[in-house]
This record gives C-alpha cells, sequence and structure tokens, in this order.
C-alpha cells in the first residue's frame, strides 16, 4: 500500500466518517443492537489520484481564442512547442497540488472484535458484566 489513508468505514459505504481505525471500529460496534459479531470488517479509504489526461487546456484556449481572434475560413491556429510545454507544466503542477475529496478503498482489516473490545473499551465489558448480574 503505497497510498495514504484518510478515512476509515465500514464496507461499500457512501458517507466516509472516521479518521482513525478504532474510532471506526468503536463507532460500528456501538451502533450493533443486540449481541456483538466475533468480527467486524472495516476499510481503508485514501485519495482517488488525478487523471490529467482528460484535461486538455491549451486545445480549450486556442478553440476560445480561434472564435474570437481566429481566421473563420483558416484553418485553426496550432500549438507551438513552447505552449505544450507550458501545457505539460501546468498540469504537473495541478495534479500534485489539488487535492481531491472523492476517496477510493485500498485495503480492509477484519477485526476481531473480543480483542478490540478487551484493548480499546475494557468498559464495554465490565457493562455487560453488571447487566449479566
Amino acid at each position: 500500500m503505497d497510498r495514504e489513508i484518510v478515512i476509515w468505514d465500514e464496507p461499500d459505504r457512501e458517507d466516509l466518517r472516521f479518521f482513525s481505525e478504532d474510532e471506526a471500529v468503536e463507532y460500528i460496534l456501538d451502533d450493533i443492537d443486540g449481541p456483538l459479531p466475533e468480527k467486524i470488517t472495516i476499510c481503508g479509504y485514501a485519495r482517488m489520484p488525478i487523471s490529467t489526461e482528460l484535461f486538455h487546456p491549451l486545445e480549450n484556449i486556442l478553440d476560445d481564442l480561434d472564435e474570437e481572434y481566429g481566421d473563420p475560413g483558416g484553418d485553426p491556429f496550432e500549438p507551438t512547442e513552447k505552449m505544450k510545454e507550458a501545457e505539460r507544466t501546468f498540469l504537473e503542477v495541478v495534479q500534485q497540488e489539488y487535492e481531491p475529496w472523492a476517496c477510493e478503498e485500498v485495503c480492509r482489516k477484519e477485526v476481531i472484535v473480543a480483542d478490540w473490545v478487551k484493548e480499546n473499551m475494557p468498559e464495554w465489558l465490565e457493562a455487560q458484566t453488571k447487566e449479566g448480574e
């Protein structure tokens, strides 16, 4: 896994909610009515990589310029090498600097509930013992 996990949650959720594994497990378990399951699955989500292949800013700009300033009966303006290099540089900077909100699943973990509760929420075990008395 080479991408940083930024959010954790249950599999197949659309509204991702938790910034740590433990926070995700706690809230998932807290929402369960009745006895806790033996295991649960949580997923780690990383920001989606940006593909700049879909964007053609130079082509779009030249089309607009040709529409406003070009020869109506002539050929469209052909980009120069300097323009193409500037576009490549621009797209690289956008790719490096833009932080997408959209995330995608990059890992799944099985959590043994009893072990997690014992380590992270021992008061839940105490409460269950008191309820059973």
